[in-house]
């Protein structure tokens, strides 16, 4: 029905969870253990902060993960240029939602600043929402919620997306049922990247979940459980 996909597994983004350094690498212990290697995690009160916070989660975790910084859309544009400009160096995967869209030209000052990624999306509900940041150049990877938008119109928005050579990485929250869905979705999209799966909704092996290959979802629901 999605056209097939693109791949067997989907690489897997863990959120950490914490309200300092010391709980958020601790967090990122644990679900390293359960196979994860690239982690989402908060932004700390002011970009100074928020770069000794990437420093001790890279020291923490090595040079085999990765890390997307969270910023929730809580920064001005002003202060999400200081942030990226300053994370240039360590090299994350990209910045989630440095600052709102509300002043779109003011959003694409960043992105032609600075060299780090930014991602935005987790608001939209329709593609078309999509296309005007798409034009504005100021999306790196496209990060439509699976719990707002449905799969076709994530899989329309994938399809925008790969025209301005964009990569997608669908935000997730749900549970497991979700989590099955999400893996579809994700094998899909020929330019997925990454895909929000909470702990314990999958099993993430070295990386990466694996495709559900069993009919419709491919997972057997426990109708006695519900």
């Amino acid at each position: 029905m999605l056209g097939g996909p693109t791949r067997n597994k989907a690489r897997a983004l863990g959120t950490l969870s914490g309200a300092s350094d010391a709980d958020l690498i601790k967090s990122m212990e644990s679900m390293r253990a359960a196979g994860y290697k690239a982690f989402r995690f908060p932004v700390a009160s002011g970009t100074p902060a928020t770069v000794r916070r990437l420093e001790a989660l890279r020291k923490a975790g090595g040079e085999s993960v990765d890390f997307v910084v969270d910023a929730s859309g809580s920064y001005s544009p002003g202060q999400a240029a200081t942030l990226a400009a300053a994370l240039e160096r360590l090299h994350p995967l990209w910045i989630d939602e440095p600052c709102s869209l509300s002043n779109l030209r003011a959003a694409a000052k960043i992105a032609d600043e600075s060299v780090a990624p930014l991602g935005f999306g987790r608001h939209a509900s329709r593609p078309v929402e999509f296309q005007e940041m798409l034009r504005e150049q100021i999306i790196d990877v496209l990060r439509p919620d699976a719990g707002r938008m449905s799969i076709s119109a994530i899989r329309r928005s994938a399809a925008i997306a790969e025209t301005y050579y964009v990569g997608v990485a669908p935000i997730h929250s749900g549970g497991r049922i979700g989590t099955a869905a999400a893996l579809h979705l994700a094998a899909a999209i020929p330019n997925f990247v990454l895909l929000d799966i909470p702990l314990g909704n999958a099993t993430v092996k070295d990386g990466f979940a694996e495709l559900p290959i069993g009919p419709g979802l491919g997972i057997a629901i426990n109708e006695g459980a519900l």
